[in-house]
């Protein structure tokens, strides 16, 4: 009994001991970048940072281009963005480190077009001109270009222009672009306003 009491004391010591040597993170503040609110819609929903020693704001931004020129620019501390515009951004300098990742759904991209649309597939796309967002890198192009080489489509028979999810989901509403490559929560949206698959990447 008194080495069980013993070893609980011993326990309990290490727990204080650790628990003063833990730092005081209550004047640290951090600058929480998003794109869509996308990872600030799971962090709530989880509740993860409920109880956090810290302080932090989120920074909500269009697409991770403007996200990771945040990171260059010291305005965000961490920015939260698919595989291949993280890729991108290393390749161009932005100082980074990942910190963890998540498995994305396919059906969060795809390739929308009036309800109208005489387009039934990527084959159908042919000289006609594509709207990506959010920037050239970006997911949405990358799927688009793993569409294409599927139906064995060129890449330079689609004329592309990219431009930012907010002003392309305006546009598209207007019915001024006859097929936009997107991400969600742009392509529900498009969805929900009429808007149907002409493929998915």
């Amino acid at each position: 009994m008194n080495a069980i009491k013993g070893f609980a004391a011993a326990l309990l010591l290490g727990a204080s001991a650790m628990a003063q040597a833990a730092p005081d993170l209550s004047r640290v503040k951090l600058v929480l970048g998003d794109q869509a609110r996308n990872l600030r819609s799971l962090v709530e929903a989880s509740g993860v940072l409920k109880d956090a020693p810290y302080h932090y704001r989120w920074v909500n931004l269009q697409g991770a281009a403007p996200l990771f020129e945040a990171q260059r620019a010291g305005a965000v501390d961490t920015s939260y963005a698919g595989d291949l515009p993280v890729l991108m951004a290393a390749s161009g300098g932005v100082p980074l480190k990942i910190i963890g990742t998540n498995v994305g759904d396919a059906a969060s991209n795809g390739l929308v077009v009036p309800v109208d649309s005489p387009v039934r597939s990527v084959k159908d796309l042919a000289g006609k001109e594509v709207v990506v967002s959010s920037a050239r890198g970006s997911i949405s192009q990358h799927l688009l270009y793993e569409a294409q080489e599927e139906a064995k489509v060129p890449r330079d028979s689609l004329p592309m222009r990219f431009v930012m999810p907010t002003d392309a989901s305006a546009a598209f509403k207007a019915g001024q672009i006859g097929a936009w490559a997107t991400f969600d929560p742009y392509l529900g949206i498009a969805e929900q306003h009429g808007a149907r698959l002409g493929a998915e990447p």
